[in-house]
């Protein structure tokens, strides 16, 4: 059973979340699990200018990707992720890139499914990463692909656990091979193992240590000063 309750009563079931609901779930599963970065979801659900959300009740694109600040189609191209933008893609919601950009954008088409509000989450983390690294003066080509997957799939960890903690089993039983768990490689197992294992880390702090430790995943150099969000923690938070 997923733990899907909620302070009020909704009309809705685990085969069909609506995306309101998602996006609610996602900010109190990170909300509990620190406060800062709960905040952090929270301001970027509420920026309309960065979420490209289609809904449909199945698959159409499949699309799924969050474009960091200042990503180009050349950056895309260099690290394998480009595909030609042309129908389903180019529908006037979703964009190829976002070389003009100040902040991440998520291209996403939701599903009303428990894995489409999981992949949201794990999109949020790109997103939530992105912001921590341009506050530090740092950006996504500091980072190889393999380092980007593991802080969103860090992100996807927290909401899944907060759902089901079932959904971590399979993550947490994959072995990767040591040439896996180079930075430099690209392996979505060893990717899914290793944030899983940042998540179990992270769990067992205590509150006062669990924020460093999070921006530290997230790409925030050890050495840097504490980063307040330029926006208020949630007052009105509704825990599930």
């Amino acid at each position: 059973m997923y733990n899907f309750s909620m302070s009020k009563p909704q009309d809705y079931d685990e085969n069909f979340i609506p995306l309101d609901v998602a996006k609610r779930i996602i900010m109190s599963a990170l909300e509990d699990f620190d406060p800062i970065l709960g905040a952090r979801a929270r301001e970027i659900f509420a920026n309309g200018h960065r979420l490209r959300i289609t809904e449909e009740l199945e698959q159409r694109t499949g699309m799924m990707n969050c474009l960091p600040a200042g990503i180009t189609i050349q950056d895309l191209k260099d690290r394998d992720m480009y595909f030609d933008f042309v129908e389903p893609f180019d529908n006037g919601i979703f964009i190829e890139h976002n070389a003009d950009g100040s902040e991440a954008i998520i291209n996403f088409e939701y599903t009303y499914s428990v894995d489409s509000l999981c992949y949201l989450a794990h999109e949020i983390g790109h997103a939530i990463a992105d912001d921590i690294q341009r506050a530090c003066g740092l950006s996504f080509r500091d980072f190889s692909p393999h380092e980007l997957e593991k802080q969103a799939y860090f992100i996807q960890s927290i909401v899944a656990a907060h759902i089901d903690p079932d959904f971590n089993t399979e993550s947490a039983a994959f072995v990767p091979a040591s040439e896996t768990s180079l930075s430099s490689a690209f392996n979505r197992e060893a990717q899914r193992y290793e944030a899983v294992g940042a998540y179990k880390q992270a769990a067992a702090l205590a509150a006062s240590q669990r924020t460093a430790f999070i921006e530290t995943i997230m790409g925030k150099p050890a050495c840097a000063a504490t980063i307040t969000p330029p926006y208020p923690l949630a007052e009105d938070t509704v825990h599930l």
